[in-house]
């Protein structure tokens, strides 16, 4: 339905990930690279996620060069969804991602938390 767009300075910003926040790094390339029919289109600070006709989330990266760079994983998008989508959201908020978090002790060690509008941020 639709192809990647990846822009080059998103790429930039996930991969000073590496060196600062490894995990995270881990994570992005991980879902990049083994969800084949998922469409990312990505802009300088984050990428929006798309799954058939529908928009996932939304991934931001946060404190970029900072000592406590992280990413969230954001339910609502910036600006308008691609022409012919739905807000899809529902499938991965607020269970399934919380889920994951949990089963990976993330609210108990701190490295996760829930902002007010449903997104998470992993820091």
């Amino acid at each position: 339905m639709f192809e990647n767009r990846i822009a080059a300075a998103y790429v930039a910003r996930r991969d000073l990930l590496k060196s600062t926040f490894p995990a995270a790094h881990s994570f992005l390339m991980n879902l990049q690279e083994r969800s084949a029919p998922v469409v990312w289109l990505s802009a300088k600070k984050s990428a929006h996620v798309y799954w058939q006709d529908g928009f996932l989330l939304q991934i931001r990266f946060v404190g970029i060069g900072e000592p406590n760079t992280g990413i969230r994983l954001q339910p609502n998008h910036a600006g308008k969804l691609v022409e012919g989508t739905v807000n899809r959201c529902g499938l991965l908020f607020p269970e399934v991602i919380e889920n994951l978090v949990e089963v990976h002790g993330g609210f108990v060690a701190r490295w996760a938390s829930r902002l007010d509008d449903g997104t998470l941020e992993i820091r």
